[in-house]
């Protein structure tokens, strides 16, 4: 059985293919995605062969580069179609992402089933433009308005297989991460003085390190691969943008969480949703500066209620075995 997983651009649409992956034996797996993300050293560390095709993007607004990835977009389209007939899959596979939309548009015309996953509360525009044209679609959430399953997110194996931090046993430990491909916006708010109470792991993002700390306390990391697991597991609290894919995999693990989700986009509503449910500590960039990001951590670490609350909610919010879910209608088709 040859199956496509397809998704890219950050880290969100990958992840959780990755955890559907795991589940399924005796499989061939083909990894397609953009050629500038992050995706292809994680999705290769997995042993996955990773091809990439070009990537367009659907603006919402006008832009020039509407008219240039439009091009993009019928070129990828070939390609996928060229891509398609060479590997001959059983079945393509999507979490979203807009390198994704081409490659299922391709599958529906060369009759190749299809399965869409979507992960966010409000459906993404990538995820609409592709279930016209695939065998079945899956969501996360029951509250999503999309006429899908909801099975909840796949989360990879978040069991820790390295030992690569070196970390003292009498100071809390604060992992910061903006996702796969960082975030400045909260690299910015990042200061030293987080280190005088809390141990830090800072995942900043590629090329996106503009601190200059050097307390022994703050360990700064452009990007982790094998590594994010034990910094996920070693953490007390997580301070992390509001993707959905980070999110269930707090959820996996209870983890008491800041939540600062990216401005004026979908992941507020994310974060919306898991405030609703008291299982985040829901901060807005706009509102914040380091002294009360540093404020809101301390208080948060000094109270304990407070952080088992967050943890017990936070573990209702995903369903446990959705990677096996998706896995079992992967191979039905």
């Amino acid at each position: 059985m040859k199956i496509i997983l397809s998704g890219g651009g950050t880290i969100g649409s990958v992840t959780p293919l990755l955890a559907v992956a795991e589940k399924i034996k005796d499989a061939d797996f083909l990894f397609v995605g953009t050629k500038t993300g992050p995706e292809k050293s994680l999705v290769e560390a997995k042993g996955i062969r990773f091809v990439s095709i070009t990537s367009g993007k659907f603006r919402r607004y006008f832009s020039f580069n509407n008219f240039i990835d439009i091009a993009k977009i019928k070129y990828a389209f070939f390609q996928s179609i060229s891509l398609i007939k060479k590997e001959k899959p059983d079945v393509i596979v999507s979490a979203g992402g807009f390198v994704s939309v081409p490659l299922v548009w391709a599958a529906f015309i060369t009759r190749v089933p299809a399965v869409v996953h979507s992960q966010d509360i409000r459906t993404g525009l990538a995820v609409k433009l592709m279930k016209p044209f695939c065998q079945v679609a899956t969501k996360a959430f029951i509250h999503t308005k999309l006429k899908a399953k909801a099975i909840g997110n796949p989360v990879r194996s978040l069991r820790a297989r390295t030992n690569y931090f070196k970390l003292k046993n009498n100071k809390p430990v604060v992992l910061i991460t903006g996702g796969g491909t960082g975030a400045m916006g909260i690299n910015n708010l990042v200061q030293e003085d987080l280190c005088s109470f809390a141990q830090v792991i800072h995942v900043t993002g590629d090329n996106k390190n503009n601190k200059k700390i050097y307390n022994p306390d703050y360990h700064a990391y452009e990007f982790l691969r094998n590594e994010m697991p034990e910094a996920l597991n070693k953490a007390d609290v997580v301070i992390t943008r509001a993707g959905l894919s980070t999110l269930t995999e707090l959820c996996a693990l209870s983890k008491p969480s800041i939540v600062i989700p990216m401005p004026n986009s979908h992941q507020e509503i994310n974060a919306q949703y898991f405030s609703d449910h008291k299982a985040i500590f829901y901060l807005k960039q706009k509102e914040l500066t380091p002294e009360k990001l540093t404020y809101a951590v301390k208080e948060l670490l000094k109270n304990k209620d407070l952080m088992k609350t967050l943890a017990k909610n936070i573990n209702k919010l995903n369903k446990p075995h959705a990677a096996e879910e998706l896995a079992k209608i992967i191979c039905a088709l």
